[in-house]
């Protein structure tokens, strides 16, 4: 079933919205990529959301990943354009005044999701929306955006609050164990009558230290 969504050009969008923040060109980073579909293969995009203008019957998508810096590494989408259109948008009826775009939401795996955080599954969805609706309008049409600065920290409320922090490598991230306390072991004497053993020891030196001297003074 289609979801319409109306979205008029009136909506102000800062258009310095991207796929990737700039600002965090150097390290790992996790954050929501951008993705665009042309001839049925998906490629990064090249510009933000807030400038791209997707056309009718096209398929935009986001993935959540980790990547050295910013870049395409970490892979579009696992959801083929053509097949995100049909389920999506396959009976989509938008006026002469509108267009119909798919969207696919990628929220990664488990293992670079942020502590506390499980991804939810993929989601298609499809927007009917203005004709000259940009990406992050064809977005905020299908689903909650979280903006900051005019970087896209969230969507679909996932991840809750971070947004496109660079991060340590994923290979550290799991806590260490809790370091393990050793325990002095116990003689079974002592253990049976409950008297450390070295209590014990001291006891029988002065014993024999008692049983010396007594035999001097004599």
């Amino acid at each position: 079933m289609t979801r319409r969504v109306v979205v008029g050009v009136a909506v102000t969008v800062v258009s310095a919205i991207l796929g990737a923040p700039t600002a965090h060109a150097e390290g790992m980073t996790r954050y929501w990529s951008y993705w665009n579909s042309s001839d049925g293969v998906w490629s990064y995009a090249t510009q933000g959301a807030g400038t791209t203008i997707p056309p009718d019957g096209g398929v935009e998508g986001w993935t959540f990943v980790v990547t050295e810096g910013l870049s395409d590494e970490a892979g579009p989408p696992q959801v083929i354009p053509e097949d995100a259109w049909r389920q999506a948008c396959g009976d989509a009826q938008p006026s002469v005044s509108e267009k119909a775009v798919a969207v696919v939401l990628d929220f990664g795996t488990a293992d670079i999701a942020p502590a506390g955080e499980t991804p939810p599954p993929p989601r298609i969805a499809c927007a009917v929306v203005d004709a000259s609706a940009n990406g992050f309008q064809v977005l905020s049409a299908v689903t909650e955006v979280r903006a900051d600065g005019g970087f896209l920290c969230g969507i679909a409320g996932y991840p809750r609050e971070e947004c496109a922090p660079i991060i340590e490598s994923l290979e550290t991230r799991t806590s260490a164990p809790s370091p393990v306390t050793p325990v002095a072991a116990e003689s079974p004497a002592a253990e049976a009558s409950g008297t450390p053993w070295w209590t014990l020891g001291v006891l029988v030196l002065v014993a024999a230290a008692a049983l010396l001297l007594w035999r001097r003074r004599r």
